[in-house]
């Protein structure tokens, strides 16, 4: 086999294996930081190119309807807006695949002003640090429960939510929530907040053990 064949067949194979990991997306139209932070990562813009399958079930199942279309710009929105690490992003990828599955399985897209088990929610409130009894009975602390504190986001008026309490792929209109538990992985990075109308951005999911005090929990991502 003569050099330049050779040389031929690496470039091919090297074409191959970009375009096989390349971004569901233009990239030489990339303007957003991280649609650059996508676009320079093999694993993420491999994450990018997966999703679209799990977009093009949802578009069908939904007839591509202008609530779906507001789905997608609020969650890429929330992307580009509070995504600032590789883990973050690659995180947010799983669970919007998780939820474009969801819609494709039922063909039903929640409004997106709505709290939503299993998605991505910015939510304006206030936080504070509230005490709950815990164990063993979790009903009085003068009883002798273990007190436990956590915070709580408070919004101004209760908000429409749906939760994934019964079945993963199913989402359940539950009443107006206006309480929500916060799961920190730092919270003296946030201690400034409490106290204060902050904007929490998070994945809420539903209440399952007696150490969870509010129906629809979030996971946070970010207070600002």
């Amino acid at each position: 086999m003569s050099n330049l064949l050779r040389y031929g067949l690496v470039v091919m194979c090297l074409g191959l294996s970009f375009s096989a990991h390349s971004a569901g997306f233009d990239c030489s139209k990339a303007t957003q930081k991280v649609e650059k932070m996508i676009c320079s990562d093999i694993q993420l813009s491999t994450l990018d190119s997966n999703l679209y399958n799990a977009y093009s079930s949802a578009k069908i199942a939904t007839g591509n309807s202008k609530v779906f279309k507001e789905n997608g710009r609020v969650a890429i929105n929330w992307r580009n807006q509070n995504c600032t690490t590789p883990k973050c992003i690659k995180e947010w990828y799983q669970t919007r695949e998780d939820e474009l599955l969801r819609i494709a399985a039922t063909g039903f897209v929640p409004p997106s002003d709505c709290v939503v088990s299993d998605s991505h929610v910015s939510v304006k409130g206030r936080i504070s640090r509230k005490v709950f009894p815990g164990p063993p009975n979790y009903t009085d602390i003068s009883e002798g429960d273990k007190p436990l504190a956590y915070w709580i986001l408070k919004t101004e008026k209760p908000l429409c939510a749906y939760s994934s309490e019964m079945l993963p792929n199913y989402l359940k209109r539950i009443s107006p929530q206006n309480e929500f538990q916060l799961v920190i992985s730092d919270y003296e990075k946030y201690r400034n907040k409490l106290g204060k109308l902050v904007t929490v951005n998070g994945v809420p999911y539903p209440s399952h053990t007696g150490y969870h005090q509010t129906r629809l929990l979030i996971t946070v991502t970010n207070i600002k």
